[in-house]
């Protein structure tokens, strides 16, 4: 029996939920298949009836399995898209010529006094973002964007919209990103995070977070991405 663990804060059924689509994947469970009965996934984790039912009812809200009665429950095709983590490209240009539609709506901007920690010492405030990027009308990440005062201070929402921040960057100021730092988490999604991305409550996430830095050396950007996990794999270069 596989022991899922009681003490880490994290809902039995969103750790199954996690297992379950890791093998989805890697391909544990190819498109076509069955995954396990209930029975056998009680027995193989050590859970209630009750948790494997949530997690089930999780990857079916997640589109990555459709439940038959009478058989079980099927992993279906979907699509996923590829974002290699490390790069200095945003996800609209990563994904830019791969066929589909990809929209960015803006759901907040706001001017803040207070400056990011990574920002120069000049700089004045913060400019904080908050934007929904799409795939043919699905969710895909959540991204919230935090850029350095005066620097940024003349651009508009309305820029924004269904483009890429760096184009606007580079076009309004001349800005040009030459690298930075990039951290992956995997994360329950919360309640927040779970609306925006339409999936369910502690349904498996990938939180990339990072800074930007111009030639200069100067951090031009500070972020937080949350990647719906069905949807998108995050891949590193070596």
């Amino acid at each position: 029996m596989v022991e899922l663990s009681r003490t880490d804060g994290i809902a039995l059924h969103a750790q199954l939920t996690g297992i379950l689509v890791e093998g989805i994947q890697n391909g544990t469970y190819p498109v076509g298949s069955l995954l396990p009965g209930e029975f056998d996934l009680q027995a193989t984790y050590g859970v209630a009836r009750s948790v494997v039912r949530q997690a089930l009812t999780g990857l079916a809200g997640m589109g990555l399995i459709e439940r038959i009665k009478g058989s079980g429950s099927r992993v279906t095709n979907t699509t996923r898209y590829h974002r290699l983590a490390q790069s200095r490209l945003g996800l609209a240009d990563q994904l830019a010529g791969v066929g589909t539609s990809t929209t960015t709506a803006v759901l907040g901007f706001r001017l803040l006094d207070e400056r990011a920690a990574e920002f120069e010492a000049d700089a004045t405030g913060t400019l904080l973002l908050e934007r929904l990027r799409s795939v043919d009308g699905q969710p895909i990440a959540f991204i919230r964007t935090r850029l350095p005062l005066p620097l940024c201070a003349q651009l508009t929402a309305d820029e924004l919209i269904d483009a890429s921040l760096h184009e606007a960057m580079r076009r309004r100021y001349g800005t040009t990103f030459s690298g930075g730092t990039r951290q992956v988490r995997a994360l329950a999604a919360t309640e927040e995070i779970a609306t925006i991305l339409e999936v369910q409550q502690s349904a498996p996430v990938l939180l990339l977070e990072g800074i930007t830095v111009d030639d200069d050396g100067r951090v031009v950007e500070k972020f937080a991405t949350w990647h719906r996990a069905d949807l998108i794999s995050l891949e590193f270069s070596l």
